[in-house]
C-alpha cells in the first residue's frame, strides 16, 4: 500500500520547524522501505484523492488546499492521520488568549476533519491536552518531543564546548508571532547586548547560538513544542522567554 504526505510546503522550500519535522518523518519511513509520495496541498484535487483511494495519507499543514470541498472529501472518504504543528482547528490558530486554553465553540473550525482522523499526532503534553479538550476527542497521540536527525544531534554535540563570548542572541523572523520586536525591546530595557541572527541555515544558526550566553525569545502565540528553546538548552544557553512554549511544561 502506498503512503502519501500532504503539506503546504516541504523542507526543500521552507526551513521551518514544522517542515524539518515532516522531512525527518518522511526520511524515517523511506528508510523502512515505505514508498512515500509528497504532495503540496495546493496540488490536491478531488481527482487525485479518488486515485489515492484508501491508501494512507499523513497530513501536515493544509491551509493551501484549494477549497473546503477537498477537506470535506478527505474527511468522509480517506484513510488519514494528522501531524499537528499548531492549532488549525481554531480560527486564530492560537489558544493562548482563552481561559485555560479552551476556545468558545464559535472559534472552532474543521472539527469533523480532526475527529474523523485515525490519529492526531501532537508534540507535547500541553499541546495534546489542549487539542483533546477543545475538540472533545480521544484520537490524540502525544509524541512528547520534536525530532532531530542523527546528523542534527552530532552537529549540536560538536558545538557544546564553543566559547560563549557573546551575550544574547535573538533569532530573526519576519513573522510577527515570533516576537522579535518584544525581544529587542526587552534587551534594550534590561541593557543586554544582543545580536539578531538570521535568516541563516539551521547549522549556522546552531553555531551562532552556541557562541552566545543566552537566547531571548518571546513567542506571541502558544508554541506547541518549540525546538528552538530545546536546542538552546542543549547548547547550554540561558533561556529568557515567556510561558508560550509547551516544551517548558514537559
Amino acid at each position: 500500500m502506498k503512503k502519501y504526505f500532504i503539506a503546504d510546503f516541504f523542507a526543500d522550500k521552507i526551513n521551518g520547524g514544522g517542515e524539518l519535522v515532516n522531512q525527518i518523518v518522511i526520511d524515517h519511513f523511506r528508510n523502512l522501505n515505505y514508498e512515500i509520495t509528497c504532495i503540496e496541498s495546493h496540488e490536491v484535487n478531488l481527482e487525485l484523492l479518488k486515485k489515492i483511494g484508501k491508501d494512507f495519507i499523513l497530513i501536515g499543514n493544509f491551509l493551501n488546499l484549494k477549497s473546503y470541498d477537498i477537506l470535506e472529501y478527505i474527511t468522509k472518504n480517506c484513510n488519514y492521520a494528522i501531524l499537528e504543528h499548531d492549532h488549525k482547528y481554531l480560527k486564530t490558530r492560537d489558544p493562548s488568549p482563552f481561559k485555560n486554553y479552551i476556545a468558545p465553540e464559535n472559534q472552532i473550525i474543521h472539527k469533523d476533519f480532526y475527529i474523523n482522523a485515525k490519529a492526531i499526532f501532537c508534540q507535547s503534553t500541553l499541546h495534546s491536552k489542549i487539542v483533546s479538550q477543545n475538540l472533545n476527542t480521544n484520537n490524540v497521540i502525544n509524541l512528547q518531543y520534536s525530532l532531530w536527525t542523527d546528523d542534527n544531534l552530532k552537529h549540536l554535540k560538536s558545538l557544546i564546548s564553543e566559547d560563549k563570548s557573546k551575550e544574547a542572541i535573538i533569532v530573526n523572523s519576519n513573522n510577527p508571532v515570533k516576537g522579535v520586536d518584544k525581544a529587542v525591546a526587552f534587551c534594550n530595557v534590561k541593557k543586554i547586548d544582543y545580536n539578531i541572527v538570521g535568516p541563516v541555515s539551521w547549522e549556522d544558526l546552531m553555531l551562532q547560538m552556541s557562541q552566545h550566553k543566552k537566547i531571548v525569545f518571546f513567542s506571541q502565540v502558544l508554541e506547541t513544542y518549540c525546538r528552538l528553546i530545546v536546542e538552546a538548552k542543549m547548547l547550554g544557553c540561558q533561556i529568557i522567554t515567556n510561558n508560550n512554549n509547551a516544551c517548558t511544561h514537559e
